[in-house]
């Protein structure tokens, strides 16, 4: 049995050298350049192949070459010009962006534990992320947040979200959480999960 399919392509065209170097300068995906709290990944290579080299206005806050040293507490934050030269087969295009770096966090004393946990397999939303706060010191005293309910779910490929994981920044004030992609209710097993896990 054979089968034939047609699909429609579009193929770009090139750009020229000042083109694509005006371009990878006016594209450069930096996060969260309004709210720096940590270091910077600064590429040297654009989309279109320019090479990128940076500048900064303020070498102690953010180095050129992403290192960024945050004002003390209660000082006011600090924005900073950050320039790349792209340069692409001989022409070079110049952009600047502005990054706004955070003040650290004041020093606090710890109040309690947070446990970010999924229920189990057996249940339609067991596999979603729950929070519980201890009662206190006390990690054997738990208190459900969100009336018990999860407080994230996922929309996407098998739909669960288990095994949540969270990692706090070394200055204290930004948190992520990581969780795995996978649904074993509703009779998949671990073995399907290996092969052929959701790839949302």
């Amino acid at each position: 049995m054979t089968r034939t399919a047609a699909f429609e392509v579009t193929v770009l065209a090139q750009l020229e050298p000042a083109e694509a170097a005006q371009w990878d300068a006016e594209h450069v995906a930096i996060p969260h350049l309004d709210d720096v709290r940590g270091n910077l990944t600064l590429p040297a290579t654009g989309q279109n192949g320019a090479s990128l080299a940076w500048a900064t206005s303020d070498a102690a806050t953010i180095s050129a070459t992403g290192e960024v040293t945050r004002p003390a507490h209660g000082e006011q934050p600090v924005v900073v010009q950050l320039t790349v030269t792209a340069t692409k087969d001989g022409a070079t295009a110049t952009h600047t962006y502005d990054a706004t770096v955070r003040p650290l966090p004041a020093d606090a004393d710890y109040e309690a534990y947070f446990f970010p946990y999924f229920e189990g397999e057996s249940t339609p939303d067991g596999e979603s992320v729950y929070f519980s706060v201890s009662d206190g010191n006390d990690p054997l005293d738990w208190v459900e947040l969100n009336d018990g309910e999860p407080v994230l779910t996922s929309g996407l490929g098998e739909k669960g979200l288990r095994d949540p994981f969270i990692i706090r920044s070394p200055e204290g004030d930004r948190f992520f959480l990581l969780a795995t992609d996978l649904r074993i209710y509703g009779g998949n097993n671990f073995g399907n999960a290996q092969e052929r896990g959701s790839r949302a």
